[in-house]
């Protein structure tokens, strides 16, 4: 389209089985997908999905976990999910290893809550707040409708001026517990609202959300099967005092056979426009100042002004592509004080090594301990 993208949204299935092996090749695919539409600042966000889910490491603790969710009534449930989360060792996680590790290197890890939040500024004072939304806690490789626990404080989301709510997560209500009440949050509190899992697009406004489902772009079996994927534009446009309107444009691109890639779906028109009202950013300095989130959100959420990765998710980029061992190695001779750290799981871990080489100023020693190991690995000179 001849713009470069302020991020790529990942609804997903970004494995097959939830192992480590498939995130590495996914690092490396969603790389040579950004690296044509960027200028250097594109965001990455995901959210896992059933696939990203390792059932060899469904073990008893694990099952019982999931037993006990499956009977839970509904009014306990948030409570029992919160219990789980804070629990030594988080055992409701261990399927999630390996993603968590990946998404650790995008701050897009289930740690403290189930969903994350990432801010992206795009001009006039409207900024867009995406949350990202873990649905797949007692997922089974085939989700029956209605059936999946999703901690409702994940929705919770206070509107604010020039504030545009986004939900990603992998399941749509349909398949939530509570599907009738979680929907309505999400069509009050959200603006967009973006799902993958049934592989099939779909775009759709229901009261002031708009809902994009996502198709798969892997390979399946079926005669009928055709990958998709949408681009995305928000816009906004018709800013009064106290609401504007946001323009959803949206293109599907398929997949031909015929040109061997994606192309785009004009048989059902090239785009398709969907408006939504939102509350408006016209408001006074102050008021701006006073709702502007702090240094260490900036710091951390987005990239630096110049518009390059700020230099914390450069670092845990790397420590993500490091073994293990690697990683403490490489801290320690750099200084960093690594008992603590060694103790982490590595979503905890990367995250807070990263954060604490930048702000000891040890990020240039960083780069040249990377650069030395890379060295002695390639056999080129040290």
């Amino acid at each position: 389209m001849g713009r470069c993208a302020d991020a790529v949204l990942v609804t997903g299935d970004i494995s097959y089985g939830g192992k480590a092996a498939e995130y590495r090749m996914a690092s490396d695919w969603f790389e040579q997908v950004i690296e044509p539409i960027t200028n250097g600042s594109t965001r990455l966000l995901a959210v896992p999905g059933n696939h990203d889910v390792d059932w060899a490491r469904v073990g008893p603790t694990h099952q019982a976990h999931r037993t006990h969710l499956d009977g839970c009534p509904d009014e306990g449930l948030d409570a029992l999910l919160d219990r789980y989360l804070t629990e030594d060792g988080q055992s409701i996680l261990y399927p999630l290893d390996a993603y968590n590790e990946f998404a650790a290197s995008l701050d897009c890890q289930i740690a403290d809550r189930f969903c994350w939040d990432a801010p992206l500024d795009i001009g006039g004072g409207f900024h867009l707040e995406f949350r990202g939304v873990t649905t797949v806690v007692n997922s089974y490789k085939t989700d029956r409708p209605g059936g999946l626990a999703v901690h409702g404080n994940q929705l919770l989301h206070t509107p604010s001026p020039g504030a545009v709510p986004i939900l990603l997560a992998h399941h749509d209500p349909y398949f939530w517990r509570q599907y009738h009440r979680m929907e309505r949050e999400i069509t009050n509190r959200m603006s967009v609202a973006l799902y993958g899992h049934t592989h099939q697009p779909r775009l759709r406004k229901v009261e002031q959300c708009v809902e994009i489902t996502g198709g798969a772009v892997h390979p399946e079996e079926g005669k009928d099967w055709m990958p998709w994927y949408n681009v995305v534009r928000l816009s906004i446009t018709d800013v009064a005092e106290t609401t504007a309107t946001l323009r959803v444009r949206v293109w599907r691109r398929r997949f031909s056979t015929d040109h061997d890639g994606f192309i785009p779906d004009a048989a059902n028109g090239l785009y398709e426009d969907r408006f939504v009202t939102v509350p408006s950013a016209l408001q006074s300095a102050a008021a701006r100042a006073e709702d502007a989130p702090d240094d260490e959100e900036v710091r951390v959420a987005l990239t630096t002004p110049e518009g390059t990765p700020h230099p914390v998710r450069e670092v845990q980029r790397a420590l993500y592509r490091l073994g293990a061992g690697d990683r403490i190695t490489l801290l320690a001779d750099i200084g960093l004080a690594v008992d603590d750290l060694a103790r982490l799981p590595a979503h905890r871990l990367i995250p807070q090594a990263a954060a604490a080489i930048v702000d000891e100023g040890r990020l240039d020693a960083f780069r040249a301990a990377l650069a030395a190991r890379h060295r002695a690995i390639s056999g080129g000179p040290a």
